[in-house]
């Protein structure tokens, strides 16, 4: 059998082969980001228009005007990421780091399950099992099935 084409990775949907809808939806949310973009920026637009017009000298009331609110809101996210750490770094530094657990070994894994440790180690290996439990929640049976295969599980353990 002959395995499938690899495609590429992430899946690339071309505008095409998009729904309707969705080329609606995305035209119209461009043109209303377009529309708000240009309405957020035409002031500032003016301003550089009459900065670099050559019958009048620039507006530094309309700069100024213009910059004001950028460095407001540059100020108060400095105050704000400034007041942020001071205010969290105790709790950052006295974070101790936790060391991990040994690892637990597969006789010691399958001794907690009541099971043999030689089973624990083929399951191990195999990259897809099935596993049913009973009405004690213990382990009933395991299939381990081969994903390259087209024949059936390859047996029950």
């Amino acid at each position: 059998m002959k395995p499938p084409p690899i495609s590429p990775w992430p899946p690339l949907i071309e505008f095409a082969r998009a729904p309707f809808l969705v080329r609606v939806r995305d035209i119209v949310l461009t043109i209303l980001v377009w529309a708000l973009l240009i309405y957020l920026i035409v002031d500032r637009l003016a301003v550089a228009f009459d900065f670099f017009a050559w019958y009048h000298s620039p507006s530094a009331v309309g700069i100024r005007h213009s910059l004001l609110y950028f460095a407001y809101a540059a100020i108060f996210a400095m105050l704000w990421l400034s007041m942020w750490s001071v205010i969290h770094l105790r709790r950052l530094l006295s974070f101790k780091r936790m060391t991990l657990p040994m690892r637990l070994q597969v006789p010691e894994h399958a001794a907690a399950f009541d099971l043999d440790p030689a089973m624990v180690e083929r399951w191990r290996a195999t990259k897809i099992s099935v596993v049913q439990f009973d009405a004690a929640h213990r382990i009933a049976s395991v299939t381990s099935v081969d994903p390259l295969s087209t024949s059936q599980p390859a047996g029950k353990s």
